[in-house]
């Protein structure tokens, strides 16, 4: 299962998409019979979910969003239930959190807002509140960024207000790192974020 979905993310890298959506195919009949033999084994379950997003993301690319959301959304089913059952679990509980984001890009790919809306706005409350926990965890500011910078483009896609304040948001986390300790904060992000909230 793991190998053909290495095939799978070379042809993915190539811009193979076929070739990609047959070897993520493939990964997941493998990840989907062992998830049904063992119910309880946490890594088998969330290998599950990854192999519903994988094929999720071929499918947005293979323009068939309404195939994509409903894989994001059995992907996001079984993140919820491993969330759920240890609230202990941060890896899981951010593991839900990206999976909702991920959702919600599949809906606004096929035209949806309101649904992605919602589901980025949870996506960030995980993300400030692993953030609170330790302000100066990289991946969790650069998560909150992420996100905020996705929910200000949908809105602003929309005309709805609440724009700006989700690019500060954005902007903010990244500048309170510092300066090459994550992707989030490259001088180009922090150009392109400056460009966004010059509009504002």
């Amino acid at each position: 299962g793991v190998t053909l979905e290495r095939i799978g993310t070379m042809h993915e890298q190539a811009g193979q998409w076929t070739d990609a959506a047959t070897a993520y195919q493939e990964s997941f009949e493998i990840r989907r019979g062992l998830a049904e033999r063992e119910p309880t084994h946490r890594d088998i379950q969330r290998d599950l979910g990854v192999a519903h997003e994988k094929i999720a993301y071929v499918l947005g690319k293979q323009n068939n969003p309404a195939a994509a959301v409903s894989e994001q959304r059995q992907a996001l089913a079984v993140f919820e239930r491993l969330a759920g059952a240890d609230p202990t679990d941060a890896n899981a509980a951010r593991t839900l959190a990206i999976s909702r984001e991920n959702l919600g890009d599949a809906i606004r790919l096929g035209g949806g807002l309101t649904e992605a809306l919602d589901l980025y706005r949870k996506a960030i409350d995980a993300h400030r509140a692993f953030r609170a926990q330790d302000p100066r965890n990289v991946r969790a500011t650069c998560d909150l960024a992420r996100v905020s910078d996705l929910l200000g483009d949908a809105l602003a896609s929309a005309e709805a207000p609440g724009a700006c304040s989700a690019w500060r948001e954005s902007q903010g986390a990244r500048q309170s790192l510092a300066p090459g300790s994550g992707d989030c904060t490259r001088p180009e992000e922090l150009t392109r974020m400056a460009q966004k909230l010059g509009a504002c």
